[in-house]
C-alpha cells in the first residue's frame, strides 16, 4: 500500500475508535472512508503506486481527501477523483451516475488537442482497468503542463527584460534631458551676465563721458571737483572690467 493512503486510513483507524468509545457521535469525527464509495482510495493507491515506479509522487491533502496531485520531477498535476456529479467539471451529469467514478485533471478546460485530460467509469469498463492509460494519460499532460509553465515563465521573463530595459531607456533619456537642461540653464546664466556686465560697462562709460563733459562745460570745475569725483567713483563701481574695491 501507498504510504499517503496508509495514512489516511490509520488516521480514519483513530476515528473509528474514537467514535466507538465516545458517548457522544460527531459527523465532523467520523470515519472518512466508510462507504463503499470510497473505492477511491483503492484507485488512488494503485495511481500512486504507479507513479511512484516511475520515480512519482502522489500528494493528498484534505480531511477527505478531496485535493489530490501528482508529482514528476519537475512537473506537477493536480486532479478530482470523484463522483461525476461532485466533480466541479462535471456538475451537469445526471444524480444516477453518482455512483461512477470520474478522473478530471484541473486544467481540462484547457487541455489541448490529442491530449487526455480526464477519464471516468464507462460501461464494461471501470477506471481500474485504465489505470495504465490514466497513468500514461496523466504523466503526458503533466509534461505539457511543465511546458506551458516553462513557456509561460520564459515569456514572463522576457517582457520582465523588456520592461527593465525599457525603463532604463527612459531613466537614461530622463537623465539626458535634465543634463541638456542644466547646462542651458547655465549657458542662459552666462548670457545673462555677460548682457548685465555689457550693460553696466556701457552705463559706467556713459557716466565718465558725462563728467568729462560736464567738467570742460564748467565756468569753475573746482566747484565740481567733488561732484566729478563721486560720478566717477560710482562709475567705477559699475564697470565690471574694474577690479572690485577692497
Amino acid at each position: 500500500m501507498h504510504p499517503t493512503i496508509e495514512t489516511l486510513l490509520r488516521k480514519d483507524e483513530k476515528l473509528r475508535q474514537e467514535a466507538a468509545n465516545s458517548a457522544f457521535q460527531f459527523s465532523w469525527k467520523q470515519p472518512k472512508f466508510d462507504t463503499p464509495f470510497e473505492r477511491r482510495l483503492l484507485l488512488l493507491n494503485g495511481l500512486f503506486l504507479g507513479f511512484a515506479k516511475v520515480g512519482g509522487n502522489g500528494w493528498v491533502r484534505g480531511h477527505d481527501a478531496r485535493e489530490l496531485a501528482i508529482y514528476m520531477g519537475d512537473a506537477s498535476v493536480s486532479f478530482e477523483l470523484d463522483a461525476p456529479s461532485q466533480s466541479r467539471t462535471r456538475r451537469h451529469l445526471a444524480p444516477n451516475e453518482d455512483r461512477t467514478l470520474c478522473l478530471c485533471l484541473s486544467t481540462a478546460h484547457s487541455a489541448p488537442p490529442g491530449i487526455s485530460f480526464s477519464w471516468r467509469d464507462e460501461e464494461g469498463r471501470t477506471l481500474e482497468q485504465q489505470l495504465t492509460e490514466i497513468i500514461i494519460g496523466m504523466a503526458v499532460a503533466g509534461e505539457h503542463l511543465h511546458r506551458k509553465w516553462l513557456e509561460q515563465q520564459a515569456a514572463w521573463r522576457r517582457k520582465q527584460k523588456e520592461e527593465a530595459e525599457l525603463e532604463a531607456q527612459r531613466r537614461k533619456a530622463d537623465e539626458d534631458r535634465r543634463e541638456r537642461e542644466r547646462i542651458a540653464a547655465l549657458e542662459k546664466a552666462k548670457r545673462d551676465a555677460l548682457h548685465r556686465d555689457a550693460k553696466a560697462w556701457r552705463e559706467a562709460a556713459d557716466i565718465r563721458a558725462y563728467v568729462e563733459a560736464v567738467r570742460r562745460a564748467a565756468d569753475a570745475p573746482d566747484l565740481i571737483e567733488s561732484w566729478a569725483n563721486w560720478a566717477l567713483l560710482e562709475a567705477d563701481k559699475l564697470d565690471p572690467s574694474r577690479p572690485a574695491a577692497p
